[in-house]
């Protein structure tokens, strides 16, 4: 089993580019210089990634399959609001 999810795809011209560009964005949010992990959110990667990648008009395809907390608490509310109807 994977211990990684899946929220975010995006195509773009130059991922190379586009990685050193997010990381350089992200630096200060690194958990260790050793490794490609940050303490970040969702929300936030994926607005870095987005804004990076628009910047240089790299973003061709994109993928979110990221849900906010508040999102899934909404969703929830809905389908309990279905249920008593």
């Amino acid at each position: 089993m994977c211990p990684f999810k899946c929220e975010y795809y995006a195509f773009v011209d130059d991922h190379e580019r586009l990685e050193k560009m997010v990381h350089t964005a992200l630096r200060h949010d690194r958990e260790n210089d050793q490794r490609e992990f940050f303490a970040v959110g969702c929300a936030k990667a994926i607005n870095v990634i987005r804004d990076q990648a628009n910047s240089l008009a790299m973003l061709k395809h994109e993928e979110v399959f990221y849900i906010s907390p508040e999102d899934l608490i909404l969703e929830r509310q809905q389908r309990e609001e279905q249920l008593k109807l």
